[in-house]
């Protein structure tokens, strides 16, 4: 390994002059300072309780999004099976729509208009996207 990196580093030296005045020097090693720590299982003490609130707003998101789900497919699914709608097939096609087409697709047009409604990095766009990607298995 140390000949190939010695060869390398002799091809660069001849291609790019610039290169050889730096080659043998080496970047300080950074020292841990309060400034660039990171909340990790190494330094629990620079963010105390971080993960406490993630996984709060984690399980309230999820709570959230059951409940709008079922709020919206529970009537539809009863809708779709019991009664006699003039368009039932449309309406069916209409919640399995979104299957055709990749998510990721979908998911730019839906930023771009969460963008302009405003409702973007907040719970209630993550749980209206949560929600709709869930109407397809829930009704």
């Amino acid at each position: 390994m140390r000949v190939r990196n010695n060869r390398f580093l002799r091809l660069i030296e001849r291609t790019v002059p610039r290169l050889a005045a730096y080659s043998d020097r080496r970047p300080p090693k950074a020292k841990a300072t309060r400034s660039n720590r990171v909340g990790c299982a190494t330094c629990r003490r620079s963010v105390p309780n971080d993960h406490r609130i993630s996984d709060g707003t984690s399980v309230w998101i999820a709570v959230l999004t059951v409940v709008v789900a079922l709020a919206l497919s529970v009537p539809a699914g009863y809708a779709l099976a019991r009664l006699k709608l003039p368009m039932r097939s449309l309406f069916m096609i209409v919640f399995l729509l979104p299957q055709a087409f990749p998510s990721v697709a979908i998911y730019i047009n839906v930023a771009r208009i969460f963008y302009k409604l405003g409702i973007n990095g907040t719970v209630l766009g993550v749980v209206l996207v949560h929600a709709a990607h869930g109407l397809v298995y829930s009704v």
